[in-house]
């Protein structure tokens, strides 16, 4: 799920100007150039909101920040769960709820072409303009279209059998960013075979803003975090984690 997740919260801003029957021609033509822009898009970032609800009633909100720096190949996302780093040399992951660090030295243990293959389509684009093409383009439908200024406003529902079912988009048509976004997604209580309770299930609104292309991310940015020294980790923040490294 924190992949569907971060991908939601991705290919989310991608929407553009949509308009009445009669206008979606036009506008087809008009997200289509969007949609390519971004997904070449390499440097960008955003604050999130994760809201969710489980079938028994508990919820659950995550708040975070992440950054994609795909020139220099580096990700970054942090949240009351959990803080990602990768670098081209380091794999550093801290799980805040069960106080663990893991720490990989990328260069001598990332040898796996699945694993090298999952990180080539991470930092370009790849998922995303897959996500992009066969779930947004494909199955999205417009329901308002706004447009004051250089700000567009989108609201577009999905049919039933895709996770998202509605989004909510506030667009800087002058930046080709988003202002904000919302994402209502609803996952059914079901297995594989569709056995369940459609109606029941696990509902997450997720809220992105303050989106910019003004990332600035250094590869040495891990050490802010760690150092190796002599063959030996020495942490500068949460240093009352349990660790598992490969050096």
């Amino acid at each position: 799920m924190r992949i569907t997740i971060r991908y939601l919260l991705l290919f989310a801003c991608m929407l553009c100007s949509m308009g009445s029957h009669a206008q979606i021609s036009s506008y087809m033509n008009k997200l289509t150039d969007m949609v390519q822009s971004l997904k070449e898009l390499k440097v960008y970032g955003y604050d999130y909101t994760i809201r969710i609800t489980y079938p028994n009633g508990q919820k659950d909100q995550l708040s975070g920040k992440s950054y994609v720096d795909g020139a220099n190949k580096i990700y970054y996302n942090t949240n009351q769960a959990q803080t990602i780093l990768l670098t081209p040399e380091w794999y550093y992951r801290a799980e805040h709820r069960d106080k663990k660090l893991t720490i990989i030295d990328l260069k001598k243990h990332y040898t796996d072409e699945n694993k090298q293959a999952y990180r080539a389509d991470l930092f370009n684009n790849n998922m995303l303009s897959y996500y992009l093409d066969s779930v947004i383009i494909k199955y999205g439908r417009i329901q308002k279209y706004e447009e004051r200024g250089d700000t567009a406003t989108i609201h577009l529902t999905f049919r039933t059998n895709t996770p998202v079912q509605k989004m909510e988009v506030s667009y800087d048509m002058k930046r080709d960013i988003p202002f904000s976004v919302k994402t209502y997604c609803f996952y059914p209580q079901t297995d594989i075979y569709g056995n369940g309770d459609s109606n029941n299930g696990t509902t997450q609104l997720i809220e992105s803003h303050n989106y910019s292309r003004n990332i600035v991310m250094m590869e040495n940015d891990a050490n802010s975090f760690f150092q190796v020294i002599n063959g030996k980790i020495h942490l500068k923040r949460y240093k009352n984690y349990k660790t598992y490294s490969l050096l």
